[in-house]
């Protein structure tokens, strides 16, 4: 596993760590979200390539952090 953070005019740093402050709601958003990345991986590949969660979350609004689930083998 591999982690990064984005900032400012820094495209994908790899990191360390990350912290998520959220509510109970959006926690589980974020758990169905990884869980649905981690179903289309094992389905699709090598062809899965990266999934945002500003576009599969409804609740997902500007200013609001993206987090992005990438195929580690590509």
């Amino acid at each position: 596993m591999k982690l990064f953070s984005e900032s400012g005019d820094i495209h994908l740093k790899e990191t360390e760590c990350v912290g998520i402050s959220a509510s109970p709601e959006t926690l589980r958003a974020i758990a169905k979200f990884i869980t649905k990345a981690a179903d289309e991986l094992e389905e699709m590949g090598e062809e899965f390539s990266h999934l945002h969660l500003m576009d599969e979350w409804d609740g997902w609004t500007d200013g609001t952090p993206d987090i992005q689930i990438f195929n580690d083998n590509i």
